[in-house]
């Protein structure tokens, strides 16, 4: 996954900022519109 290669190359904390905003962004996008996460997801 392209997450984990990016928290490798970064700091600690910063991959950890990244993965909680792509998380919160990710749960945002699904509560305005499920299919739209879906098919990120499977990409």
């Amino acid at each position: 996954m392209t997450t984990l290669s990016f928290c490798v190359r970064t700091r600690v904390f910063s991959c950890w900022a990244f993965t909680w905003w792509v998380f919160g962004f990710y749960l945002l996008l699904h509560l305005r519109s499920p299919w739209v996460t879906l098919e990120i997801m499977q990409k």
